[in-house]
């Protein structure tokens, strides 16, 4: 608890506040959740990116952090939201859901899967969908605790020693199969 305090000092985090982790590149779609985010015109919360950019007005953009101080932003987050447009696999979004963060994300790509029905979604393309959505985080007091133990129980699907045997698996029953 105490470290998590040094961190948001750190980055000069006082308001509760949404994450997001990525560059600001067309894919990761970063520039509709900033102009959603803007749109909301909150006074009571920040948008916080993790990633080398700068961005402007209601958003703190702090670079590159650390891991521990990384998983330190989750635990402390309202919410971790990931705009993606393409993503190869997701990992920010597992680690959010890991540490029990409520987690927001694009309905498509392999964000969708890994969700797993354990996020709220959202269409990347649709920046009223994802004011919309960041409106229901910020603003209502909906209980999303039932959302955030169903996050941990899905990031728990993916560890790796699960992961390795379910690839030996479908790689031994593919390469033992007649031709």
């Amino acid at each position: 608890e105490e470290f998590c305090k040094q961190v948001l000092q750190k980055f000069n985090i006082a308001k509760p506040y949404v994450l997001s982790v990525g560059k600001n590149e067309p894919r990761k779609n970063m520039q509709n959740l900033v102009k959603a985010f803007a749109s909301l015109n909150s006074t009571t919360h920040e948008l916080v990116i993790v990633g080398p950019q700068g961005w402007g007005n209601q958003v703190t953009s702090i670079g590159r952090v650390s891991d521990p101080e990384l998983f330190a932003l989750y635990q402390k987050a309202k919410a971790f939201v990931m705009p993606s447009l393409y993503e190869g696999f997701g990992f920010p979004l597992l680690e959010a859901m890991s540490l029990g963060c409520l987690t927001a994300c694009s309905n498509s790509s392999s964000l969708l899967e890994i969700a797993g029905g354990a996020s709220l979604l959202f269409d990347p393309l649709d920046e009223n969908d994802i004011t919309k959505t960041l409106d229901k985080i910020i603003f209502h007091k909906e209980d999303y605790t039932g959302l955030i133990q169903k996050g941990i129980e899905r990031a728990k699907e993916f560890q790796w020693n699960k992961t390795a045997s379910k690839i030996i698996s479908v790689v031994g029953a593919w390469s033992s199969r007649p031709n």
